[in-house]
Parts: structure tokens; C-alpha cells; sequence
């Protein structure tokens, strides 16, 4: 910590700033933390820091990641985002993604600007965007990953429409190692899916079966392939299908999956 502490005191303060955000937590490449009140970088990702006594140059090789609130220009575009204001929102997430690249939003930024696009009937353009992100360097799984896999959930699913199941597949398969059950469920959901339309019965199964494990109650999207594993164990006949439908009835009691259950 010392060594990164001096070099970074002694570079000069001339650059100028490229976007500025509140306080929060720059990681040194040596696990040290350096908390600021004040995070800026320019267009090559140096950090300018302040930290109530003195300013700080923080050079891009020198720090892993940073950890910064949600700030207020991120938040409006939100709202423009949910209240309709959808070339606003392009706009703003446009600017955002670049402007807060280094500063630990950039994936959540991509992702509000192809929701925008997507809003507006510009498919194409929304996964010329997110396509941008898929070989992103996660360094901060806490932090950041969520952004990324909200990201690719909504790339895969754009891919499955367009009935690019190979690409779909690839996405998919990124998101399985996610930190998160919501996502791994998700992934491995969809991945049966696949499996299932190219008739690969088997592999449908193991990935139901895998989304089922690796989830757990909290989560709702388990539901669905908790169904689907049984209906396939039925219709194979192993009675195996009826502990898949208690388990269903136990932990979804109100979905919609249950009473599918009940139409038959």
C-alpha cells in the first residue's frame, strides 16, 4: 500500500477530467482500498481521487476495480426509461456508458441503452451494444457481475428469437458460472429449452435438473423448469414426475406453473 500511496502522491494533477461521480471505494492491485469523497477518470480510465485531504492520481494499471453509487444521471435515465421517454433514455445511457466506463456502471449502462433501443423497435442496434460487453473482464464479481448478466439474459433472449440458438447457447453457458442462483437458473432454463427444440430429450433433462438444484424457493423463475423436468419424467414414466409436482405445489403454491398442474 505504501508504494502504490507514494507513486500515486507524486504524479501530476495537470490531466483534466473526463466524468466525475460522488465518493466510494477505488481497489489498489495490491488489495488495498482507497476510499474517496470524490472519483473522476478520464477517457483512458486514470482515477482522480479526492479524499477529504489531498488528491490522488490512481493510474489504470494500478487499481483493480471501483466501487461507486448509483449516480443521480444514471437514475434519471431509469426513469425516462420506465416513464416512456425512450429516445431520452437512448440518450442519456449512451453518454452514461462511456462516461462512467472506469467507474464500475458501464454494463448497466449498455443494458438501459438497449432496453431503449428495443423500446423504440431497434432490435439490431440493441445487440450491436450488447454484443460490445460479452469479452468484458469481470474484476469485481460482487460489485459488477449482476450488470453483466442482465446484460446477456437480455442478449440471449434476443438471440433466441431471432433463432440464433448457437449464439444463444454461448451466452448462456457464460452465465451458468454467475455468482447468483437467479441467473444460473435462468441459463440452465433456457439451455433445456434448446436442448429440447433440437430433440436432444437427455440433455433437456440434466439442464432442468440443474436449474432445479442450483436453485432454491426464493427464486421464481425455478418454477418453470421444476415443471418442465416433471412433465418430461411423465411423460417418459418415471414416477420420479411426482416428486417434482410436490415440490412445486410446496415452494410455488401461487404460480401459474402449478395450475398448469391442475389442467390436467
Amino acid at each position: 500500500m505504501k508504494f502504490f500511496k507514494i507513486l500515486i502522491f507524486i504524479l501530476s494533477l495537470t490531466a483534466p477530467f473526463f466524468s466525475m461521480a460522488a465518493g466510494g471505494i477505488v481497489m489498489l492491485k495490491d488489495s488495498s482500498p482507497l476510499n474517496a469523497t470524490e472519483i473522476t477518470a478520464d477517457k483512458d480510465g486514470n482515477i482522480y481521487c479526492f479524499d477529504g485531504k489531498q488528491q490522488f492520481i490512481v493510474p489504470k494499471s494500478f487499481y483493480s476495480y471501483i466501487r461507486l453509487a448509483k449516480t443521480d444521471e444514471i437514475k434519471l435515465a431509469e426513469v425516462n426509461l420506465n416513464t416512456g421517454k425512450y429516445a431520452e433514455a437512448e440518450r442519456m445511457f449512451r453518454d452514461a456508458a462511456v462516461k462512467y466506463e472506469y467507474l464500475g456502471w458501464k454494463a448497466f449502462c449498455v443494458s438501459g441503452l438497449a432496453k431503449a433501443l428495443l423500446r423504440q423497435e431497434r432490435g439490431d442496434a440493441a445487440v450491436v451494444e450488447l454484443e460490445k460487453i460479452i469479452k468484458d473482464h469481470i474484476d469485481d464479481p460482487d460489485f459488477t457481475q449482476w450488470q453483466y448478466m442482465e446484460a446477456f439474459r437480455l442478449l440471449s433472449g434476443i438471440y433466441l428469437q431471432k433463432n440464433l440458438d448457437e449464439k444463444a447457447v454461448a451466452i448462456l453457458e457464460e452465465m451458468i458460472d454467475a455468482e447468483k442462483s437467479e441467473y444460473i437458473v435462468f441459463a440452465y432454463n433456457l439451455l433445456g429449452d434448446i436442448a429440447l427444440k433440437q430433440g436432444r430429450n437427455d440433455v433437456a433433462e440434466l439442464n432442468y435438473l440443474q436449474a432445479v438444484i442450483y436453485g432454491d424457493k426464493s427464486i421464481p423463475a425455478r418454477a418453470e423448469p421444476v415443471f418442465k423436468l416433471a412433465e418430461m419424467l411423465k411423460k417418459r414414466k418415471d414416477a420420479a414426475y411426482k416428486l417434482y409436482y410436490e415440490i412445486l405445489k410446496k415452494d410455488y403454491p401461487a404460480s401459474d406453473w402449478v395450475r398448469k398442474i391442475s389442467e390436467k
